[in-house]
């Protein structure tokens, strides 16, 4: 005679908790500094984190050149390494430029070159766009080779 003993089955207990939904990670908007002129130098701080724009209106063609050069050191006493960026009107990148030429390679610039009427938005960073320090651009008329 075959016996068989089922054991006592006791639900499980278990609480289920659901994993929330993953919360967005908030990136600092970029900072407006306002505008800037064909033939201006400003001086502009860059708060790190976060890029900073200024805005760019050409009322006929022009031909020009854009430098950005490190004022000193960054927060920590390192080297300050800029970058910019150039959007149209719509937002698409036109140039970027990470360094600058033989005697300062770690400014950034833009050669001469000619630019269409309408808005531009000039991003300014550093490379890792991490640090803060100050930066000296320039936008300056130009001939084309």
């Amino acid at each position: 005679m075959l016996a068989t003993h089922l054991a006592a089955c006791a639900p499980i207990s278990t609480q289920v908790v659901p994993t929330p939904p993953p919360t967005p990670t908030a990136l600092p908007l970029p900072f407006d500094a306002g505008s800037i002129n064909l033939g201006d130098t400003l001086e502009i701080t860059l708060p790190g984190r976060t890029p900073v724009i200024l805005h760019w209106h050409l009322e006929e063609p022009s031909n020009a050149e854009i430098s950005v050069k490190a004022v000193g050191t960054n927060e920590q006493g390192g080297l300050l390494d800029p970058v910019i960026e150039v959007l149209d009107a719509n937002n698409r990148r036109i140039v970027y430029a990470d360094d600058g030429d033989a005697t300062t390679p770690t400014d950034a610039y833009i050669p001469a070159r000619g630019w269409d009427v309408g808005d531009y938005q000039l991003r300014l960073n550093t490379f890792d766009g991490y640090w803060s320090g100050v930066v000296k651009i320039t936008i300056q008329p130009s001939e084309l080779d």
